[in-house]
């Protein structure tokens, strides 16, 4: 994972251990995004990536203008389970200008990082980690 101040952030706290417990289940988050945890995003955040989206096979640009940061108070909550896969648990990770998220799949053995269509809830294939979907981000200029 690249080096976050890059991207305008800034190292608040210190690493803590975070896990999500789901009924009996609980996974262990990985250390890249642990350490994303302790970092503030700068105010004007405005991040951009590329992917292929899965129903059409086509490049789309997706954004990031919001990180959501959890603590072991409220992470819990936050999980949402795929509509027509129950066991598939995922944590919304970022929100993008028109409302949508990208998520972590907490049940992949890497925690891939997705994208699910709001239209059609189609999953598209983002990165492998957490620390390879931040070392696609681009700044965006305004």
């Amino acid at each position: 994972m690249r080096d976050l101040s890059t991207l305008g952030f800034t190292q608040i706290r210190e690493v803590c251990e975070l896990s999500v417990l789901t009924g009996e289940q609980q996974f262990k988050l990985p250390d890249d995004y642990l350490i994303f945890l302790s970092y503030e995003p700068p105010e004007d955040l405005n991040l951009s990536f590329k992917f292929i989206e899965s129903t059409t096979s086509q490049e789309w640009e997706g954004q990031v203008i919001e990180f959501l940061h959890y603590t072991a108070s409220d992470i819990n909550q936050a999980v949402v389970a795929v509509p027509d896969n129950p066991e598939r648990i995922l944590l919304p990770i970022s929100v993008d200008a028109g409302g949508n998220y990208s998520y972590m799949d907490l049940t992949s053995a890497s925690k891939q990082i997705i994208d699910v269509g709001y239209e059609t809830g189609a999953i598209s294939f983002l990165a492998e980690t957490f620390g390879d979907f931040i070392d696609m981000l681009q700044v965006e200029d305004e």
